[in-house]
């Protein structure tokens, strides 16, 4: 199947919830990934429009991305809290469309950043820059790399501090 056939990016659904949870557990070969995402479902920040699935045209879901707000200093910046592409179909694109994707309804309506957790080298190709740039900071339980990548022009230019991720995120299984 690999590079053939058509790929559409859409909101999840009730009728791809389930399966988005697959493809993220499959993707990070572990249920804390998937678990993480449901209790990210059930904040009170959660918005519908930053979860997004890629189907395949057989509507199978090959692929899952979801934003979570988060505090920086009193303003909210969006985080990409899961990432996941179905093994077989990494390296395809695909991350790179999701990304896109979220980064174009960000901007939309008018927010200021997104950030990151993971593979600098990876993300880096995305525009994302090392958070430290702007002085800002993940966490202290965060252990990968931290990156941004400003919506607009001065988007940080007075925001620094540590990013506050919703209490969903690190919650324990």
């Amino acid at each position: 199947m690999r590079g053939e056939g058509t790929m559409i990016i859409k909101p999840v659904t009730a009728q791809t919830i389930a399966a988005s949870l697959a493809v993220t557990q499959t993707a990070f070969a572990d249920v804390a990934a998937a678990n993480r995402v449901t209790r990210l479902r059930q904040s009170a920040q959660y918005r519908p429009d930053y979860d997004i699935v890629v189907v395949d045209d057989q509507e199978r879901v090959v692929g899952h991305a979801m934003l979570m707000a988060s505090m920086l200093a009193d303003q909210r910046i969006w985080v990409l809290a899961s990432l996941s592409v179905l093994p077989e179909l990494q390296g395809n694109g695909l991350g790179g469309a999701m990304i896109g994707y979220l980064e174009a309804q960000v901007a939309d309506n008018g927010g200021r950043a997104i950030a990151v957790m993971g593979d600098a080298d990876y993300y880096q190709t995305f525009g994302f820059v090392a958070a430290s740039q702007f002085d800002i900071q993940a966490p202290a339980d965060v252990r990968e790399d931290f990156l941004i990548k400003p919506m607009m022009a001065d988007a940080l230019a007075h925001l620094h501090g540590v990013v506050q991720f919703d209490s969903a995120f690190s919650a324990h299984e």
